[in-house]
């Protein structure tokens, strides 16, 4: 591939100014596309503020988390495709909410109870993702992974997994696997079998926060809070590269022919 088509590959489009400026958490941006039409999603303290980009200009709207304010903040926001209709799931310090983008209505909202065996820590919910055409995955301070059916337009728990010792950081699915990541540094893959799931493979991790994952073939491709990226071989459970990528926390990454990732720094 010459220079010239290198630079060809990225070109810049038409901003977007937004009515609020971005909260600084990890994986602070969901994009969701579908017959010409864009959806952003991206918080402010406790707005979610969407963006609908069409040929013909955008629309913005705003939604507010339930309870949340300056103080207690939505700490993430994900948009989920799910049998043609688009929820917008938020991550809040009081639970977890899901809502029906179209009409904005709250369908959802499962508070998270206090930890007995952490007496005094936070409790947030944090990690999104959608599993197939009916489920949610959301993670939470606890450790726990908790999932959510969809049912008669409204959505269930019908499960919860437990290896994680430490808080979720976040959430993907590649349509066989789950990986989910924690404040440790450690990364699971979980296999479905059946109507259960179960713990496939870990990636042990080194004190240093997993902040955000991408998945990429047979690659698991972890950003930690220490600035660094590894790229591990779920299939095998190898790892396959270290890159000593940024000097401060990485908050999003981004795979495909290339990879892109984006820290505090």
């Amino acid at each position: 591939m010459s220079s010239n088509e290198e630079e060809d590959l990225y070109v810049a489009d038409v901003p977007i100014t937004m009515k609020e400026s971005t909260s600084l958490f990890p994986n602070n941006l969901s994009v969701w596309g579908s017959s010409g039409t864009v959806h952003y999603v991206v918080t402010s303290r406790g707005i979610a503020n969407v963006i609908v980009a069409k040929m013909g200009g955008t629309m913005q709207k705003q939604m507010r988390g339930k309870d949340c304010s300056h103080a207690k903040p939505i700490i993430q926001a994900k948009l989920v495709a799910l049998s043609g209709n688009l929820y917008l799931v938020l991550c809040t310090f009081y639970g977890i909410q899901i809502h029906n983008v179209t009409d904005q209505r709250l369908l959802v909202f499962h508070p998270l109870a206090a930890d007995p065996a952490r007496p005094g820590e936070a409790v947030f919910a944090q990690g999104i993702s959608g599993i197939g055409s009916d489920t949610i995955a959301v993670g939470a301070s606890s450790g726990r992974i908790l999932l959510f059916k969809k049912d008669a337009g409204t959505f269930i728990r019908i499960d919860t997994l437990q290896g994680h010792s430490n808080p979720i950081c976040d959430i993907q699915y590649n349509g066989k696997r789950l990986f989910t990541s924690d404040d440790n540094g450690c990364i699971l893959v979980w296999v479905q079998k059946v109507d259960s799931w179960s713990l496939l493979s870990t990636f042990e991790g080194a004190g240093s926060p997993c902040s955000t994952l991408s998945i990429y073939q047979d690659y698991v491709i972890g950003g930690y809070g220490s600035g660094h990226i590894r790229v591990f071989n779920h299939a095998d459970g190898g790892l396959v590269t270290e890159i000593t990528a940024h000097a401060r926390w990485i908050n999003a990454i981004d795979v495909n022919a290339f990879f892109v990732s984006g820290s505090s720094s």
